[in-house]
């Protein structure tokens, strides 16, 4: 007992130097979890950590064999890295794999949140409210069953990377281009038909792969756009777009073009 209230008070008390000897030299697993994540939390982190908890549990007792607590499961997320947290406040939240058929409300509430994973799960949309992110440098959805993207995407302006393929996509937002600072875009193996012609005004985008979809036309300011470097236009309907691919072909070198011409059998 006298061990942890010195765990405890030196970390409390300590330099930032010594919070992070006892983090990286692991003393504050010798916590229980609770009282851990009370330490190294402010209090709207921690109680939105709890109310995450009480959101993914059924799901996660859904796929295990024996039964799991709040704490079980937190004390999982923290020993295998699909939580990190820095400045008292939640940065990263790995949820992929869970079989979420709701986006987790709770996770709005993490207002430093920079990179949130939910692949491989069962979503079928996004809350207006994803906008309210504003820290989020990366967004991986790949794998699920998203049919439309809220405008309100558009609002994440410090959004990077964005990770949507396989999903049931119809249409992007129109506003997408409202992404300034978005580096690389997937939306492979959707049901796209045609791009935002705001999509041009992704100055800093350097890689989009639009990998199987319906395509069948792009808005040529695309390939204009001076931070592009790769764009993989394979598995779409472009045999009637011949005149305007042609054109890309006299680009020169600096965007690497991965295409054929019509849908692969």
């Amino acid at each position: 007992v006298v061990f942890k209230t010195e765990i405890v008070k030196r970390y409390k008390n300590g330099t930032d130097a010594t919070r992070d000897f006892l983090e990286i030299e692991k003393f504050l697993h010798y916590l229980p979890v609770d009282e851990r994540l009370h330490l190294i939390l402010d209090k709207e982190n921690f109680k939105a950590l709890v109310e995450l908890s009480e959101e993914i549990l059924p799901y996660v007792i859904a796929d295990s064999a024996k039964d799991y607590t709040i704490l079980d499961f937190l004390s999982n997320a923290l020993e295998f890295g699909e939580i990190k947290i820095e400045n008292e406040h939640v940065i990263e939240l790995n949820l992929c794999n869970l079989d979420l058929s709701k986006f987790p409300k709770s996770v709005l509430k993490f207002k430093s949140l920079k990179v949130l994973n939910l692949r491989n799960n069962k979503l079928k949309e996004l809350p207006r409210e994803i906008g309210h992110l504003k820290s989020l440098n990366e967004l991986w959805l790949n794998n699920n069953k998203i049919v439309n993207l809220p405008d309100s995407v558009c609002k994440l302006e410090n959004l990077e990377k964005l990770w949507i393929s396989k999903n049931k996509l119809k249409r992007l937002p129109a506003n997408l281009g409202e992404l300034l600072m978005l580096r690389k875009l997937n939306l492979s193996r959707n049901s796209l038909e045609i791009l935002p012609e705001s999509v041009c005004k992704l100055k800093k985008l350097e890689r989009i792969i639009l990998y199987d979809n319906h395509l069948s036309e792009l808005p040529e300011c695309l390939f204009e756009l001076k931070s592009l470097t790769y764009i993989n236009l394979r598995r779409n309907n472009f045999k009637r777009y011949l005149e305007a691919l042609e054109k890309i072909e006299n680009i020169g070198s600096k965007i690497k073009i991965d295409i054929d011409f019509g849908k692969e059998n």
